[in-house]
């Protein structure tokens, strides 16, 4: 899976052979909450409820990435914060084994949050979370 927001790339999502390079996500979760709002008639039986839409969806990954050197790791953590897009629109490619490709692009996205765990030796781990509305699917 390739994920971009705007053009800057998040993961690249190369396939090698069979097997998968380190550039795709891993520990994905995908979370959707509609805002709900309680409707509470006095002596009513039960409280009902009136969805208000507003759809949040949150989705969190985790990248590891392997650089040349443990120089090259620290560096990249730095500059990486330094330059990624705090919103935008992120595009997620997937491809399929037949080859084909489908686009989902999460309009109005913002990275709620990134974390690098401490870096050992050459090898980068980041979580991404990102927050948006509704999703566009692109055949």
């Amino acid at each position: 899976m390739r994920i971009t927001i705007g053009s800057f790339v998040i993961c690249e999502g190369v396939r090698r052979g069979q097997y998968t390079a380190s550039q795709f996500p891993d520990q994905l979760e995908l979370d959707s909450i509609n805002e709900v709002q309680p409707r509470k008639a006095i002596r009513a039986k039960a409280a009902k409820l009136i969805n208000r839409g507003n759809t949040e969806q949150t989705i969190a990954f985790t990248m590891t990435r392997e650089h040349t050197s443990h120089a090259e790791a620290n560096e990249w953590a730095m500059v990486h914060f330094a330059t990624i897009p705090k919103e935008g629109a992120v595009t997620f490619t997937l491809q399929k084994n037949s080859g084909t490709y489908k686009k989902m692009v999460f309009n109005d996205a913002t990275i709620k949050a990134k974390k690098t765990t401490p870096i050992i030796g050459k090898m980068t781990v980041t979580r991404y979370t990102i927050v948006g509305g509704d999703f566009t699917v692109e055949a």
